[in-house]
């Protein structure tokens, strides 16, 4: 059977019910919202936590890519399924309280999910299966198509939580942000006050998103829905 290709305009469930609309804005949402947490891991690496996760192997490089990239047309109810219980499993590994018992990430691959973000509902909480099902067939709206703006009572949480992100970046690059300081600051306006903890406004992060992804060879929704969006909920 050929993939179910679905040419619509996009409409959050939030405007209207829409049947071919909301299928196409769940799409959209669901490509970038995978796409920023299946790329915190090599393929390999998320397969293996998978693996361990569910003890065997229902998740697989070919479906990775496709939700990263946009063309897995008609996912599996198995791999939806297998991709919220390794959701939920990793949250509940960080220490998320008010979960449901059910698997964790093993200890010995514990190193795999440090500092790593979990897939999130409009509402903070960890999404299970039904929810990435709910969002992929755009029941519902996480909220990711949300012009970008940061209230002033999160400003010190993201300027926080994206300056940690921003000095483990540039390490992983080999760029050491003291001694290079001085050609950051060339290509970035907020990116001393950032690594070095000091209060910055939300306005002018969202303003140097743009060239503080370049300083770390990333795209702009990554750095957002990594490192920016959870501090926002």
């Amino acid at each position: 059977m050929s993939p179910t290709i679905t040419v619509a305009k996009p409409v959050s469930p939030k405007e209207e019910f829409d049947f071919l609309g909301n299928l196409a804005f769940g799409r959209k949402q669901n490509s970038l919202n995978c796409r920023v947490f299946l790329k915190q891991w090599s393929q390999p690496e998320f397969i293996l936590i998978g693996k361990k996760v569910l003890g065997t192997a229902a998740i697989h490089s070919s479906q990775i890519a496709g939700f990263i990239n946009d063309t897995l047309r008609d996912p599996s109810p198995k791999f939806l399924h297998a991709l919220g219980i390794v959701n939920v499993a990793i949250a509940r590994s960080q220490g998320v309280k008010n979960l449901s018992k059910g698997p964790r990430v093993p200890t010995e691959i514990s190193h795999l999910i440090k500092e790593k973000q979990y897939m999130r509902n409009a509402d903070g909480t960890p999404m299970d299966s039904v929810d990435l099902f709910k969002a992929f067939t755009g029941q519902v709206d996480l909220g990711m198509t949300s012009a970008r703006s940061i209230p002033a009572r999160k400003e010190k949480a993201v300027a926080k939580g994206l300056g940690k992100y921003m000095r483990l970046a540039l390490a992983k690059l080999d760029i050491d942000y003291y001694t290079d300081m001085t050609d950051l600051k060339k290509k970035s306006k907020t990116i001393e006050k950032l690594v070095t903890n000091k209060p910055v406004s939300g306005v002018a992060i969202v303003q140097d998103l743009p060239s503080l992804a370049k300083l770390i060879n990333q795209a702009e929704e990554d750095v957002w829905g990594i490192a920016i969006s959870p501090n926002l909920v």
